[in-house]
């Protein structure tokens, strides 16, 4: 997949915002204040941080993260912006996202550093890889039970 860079925010501040005394922009933070930032823990791999109420069913995308950054793989409706499903994966990691329902989809890909659980984003080194798929999945029910799609994933950058 090929990867575009966004540009950071000219006003992005090199320390965690929310430890910043209030209406002192950073510039002015005094230095052994900004040195006592703890960093907040990053989602543990395969972490869901989206999951609407679409039913469920017995798909499943298993997304192997190549790069080295931390990404957040997101399901879509297919031709939609409206996102179903999404997952974070650590760098140089893998995770699946189950239980996916009859229907067709696109996987979008954000890549970064400092994950902003607030904002679900990336503060740091952003970077969109591009739309990938069609994925159609349904299910199918037999004497045996049910059985369902499974589709495999990399993300990488060039």
């Amino acid at each position: 997949m090929i990867g575009e860079k966004w540009p950071e925010p000219a006003t992005a501040p090199r320390t965690d915002a929310r430890i910043q005394p209030r209406n002192m922009p950073p510039h002015e933070v005094p230095r052994h204040q900004r040195a006592t930032a703890v960093a907040l823990p990053m989602p543990e791999n395969g972490t869901e941080i989206l999951w609407t109420r679409e039913l469920p069913g017995v798909g499943e995308l298993c997304v192997t993260n190549e790069t080295n950054f931390d990404a957040l793989a997101t399901l879509v409706q297919a031709r939609r912006k409206e996102p179903v499903r999404a997952i974070y994966i650590q760098a140089k990691n893998n995770a699946c996202i189950r239980d996916i329902g009859a229907g067709t989809y696109d996987l979008v890909a954000d890549l970064g550093e400092n994950w902003d659980p607030k904002n679900l984003r990336f503060r740091a080194e952003r970077h969109s890889l591009e739309r990938a798929g069609p994925f159609a999945f349904f299910d199918v029910t037999s004497a045996e039970g049910r059985s369902g799609c499974r589709y495999d994933v990399g993300l990488r950058t060039r």
